[in-house]
């Protein structure tokens, strides 16, 4: 005899896994693929059947785990954190702070499962709408792309809603890196050297336009890493201050460490640092001591010195009424002396070992930034050549 079908309150048919509560409402059980059992709730019996539409859809399409999908963002970011503990210190720092925007948005809560392209979509344009430039918001889409890329690897999810271009949905009002003009460069030492307050950092400044140095790789050079008698600098850490300490790290890439030359200014501005009063005790970092640069309080410098001083610099232009030297940063200097060895004639393999590229991808997009007339310069000296050697 054919077993009696069981039904709803209003007389309609309820499916296998499916049944009335006391109260009205409805629920779904089920095994999912990790052989659990599981139970979904909903209030009307149209609710259930989407859920379970969506379930069957996920565990038949892609053999994934109701429950996996069910991780919190929260939990997700802590599980790849504990896979990558052993992260640099600044990375870790950059962690701490986007976990302050995860909680700003609301977002830490949110099963994974919820979380479709369009869901984070709207997620970037929350920060965007709460002022949060475009470079920060890429930063943070940045991070959470590999996080949800794990969950699809692990079978957490069907696909990572992450991986889309943000720049179709925000504009991006990054303004490019350009590089100074000779003029500008000329002009910005000479103001630094005769400031009463700023001929404090002229030899940081001239040091890293004639070299490419990262602020920090500067910073983290003791004198044992100067060869004045061959006129080179041996770049082989760098030197930070994360949670109220001194870090001594490892270059930000293999590629990093490096060996530069010294032009006749630059040796002469370490000589002067050289020359300069030391402390008696010398101030210690994880080992390294004879730090080259140091500050007022017999401390080595660290990037936010140098970085505080340009904004000062440029906040001083402006009350002048000038704004020539208003984009001009740590980062700008590295750039110029990139582009001087470019318009030099520096092959790209070479440019990416001085400046500490570990891919040749990043040098070359330098390359984008040559002025039109450098450039036809270097072919006219490549055409030149061609018709002496014939």
């Amino acid at each position: 005899m054919a077993q009696a079908k069981r039904k709803d309150t209003k007389g309609r048919v309820l499916e296998k896994g499916e049944s009335q509560r006391k109260d009205g409402t409805y629920m779904y059980r089920w095994t999912d693929a990790s052989q659990k059992r599981q139970t979904v709730y909903a209030k009307t019996l149209n609710e259930l059947r989407e859920i379970e539409l969506e379930v069957t859809r996920i565990e038949e399409i892609s053999n994934l785990s109701w429950e996996k999908g069910k991780l919190k963002v929260r939990e997700l970011v802590a599980l790849y954190r504990e896979i990558h503990k052993n992260a640099k210190l600044t990375t870790q720092q950059k962690y701490k702070y986007f976990d302050g925007l995860i909680e700003k948005i609301n977002l830490g809560d949110v099963q994974i499962k919820d979380i479709k392209t369009s869901t984070a979509k709207s997620y970037m344009l929350l920060l965007s709408g709460m002022g949060y430039s475009y470079g920060s918001i890429q930063a943070f889409k940045s991070t959470l792309s590999p996080i949800f890329q794990m969950a699809v690897e692990d079978d957490y999810i069907i696909k990572n809603p992450f991986n889309f271009q943000l720049c179709n949905i925000i504009d991006d009002d990054r303004k490019e890196r350009t590089a100074m003009t000779h003029e500008q460069e000329r002009d910005y030492l000479e103001f630094v050297k005769n400031h009463g307050i700023f001929r404090h950092s002229y030899e940081d400044i001239l040091i890293l336009l004639r070299t490419g140095m990262r602020v920090s790789e500067l910073y983290g050079l003791t004198f044992k890493d100067l060869d004045f008698k061959n006129r080179r600098i041996y770049v082989n850490k760098q030197l930070h201050y994360l949670e109220g300490k001194y870090v001594i790290m490892t270059t930000k890439s293999k590629a990093g460490v490096r060996t530069l030359a010294m032009d006749e200014e630059v040796r002469k501005a370490f000589m002067k640092k050289f020359a300069e009063p030391r402390p008696k005790v010398e101030f210690v970092v994880d080992g390294y001591s004879g730090f080259v640069f140091m500050n007022r309080q017999g401390r080595p410098k660290i990037r936010k010195n140098l970085q505080m001083t340009m904004r000062e610099i440029k906040l001083k232009r402006e009350k002048q009424g000038l704004t020539d030297f208003s984009e001009i940063t740590p980062h700008v200097l590295r750039h110029t002396f990139c582009s001087r060895m470019i318009e030099n004639g520096i092959d790209p393999k070479t440019l990416q070992i001085l400046m500490g590229h570990s891919d040749i991808g990043t040098t070359l997009n330098i390359y984008t930034h040559v002025d039109p007339e450098v450039a036809a310069k270097s072919m006219e000296t490549i055409m030149l050549a061609r018709v002496a050697n014939h």
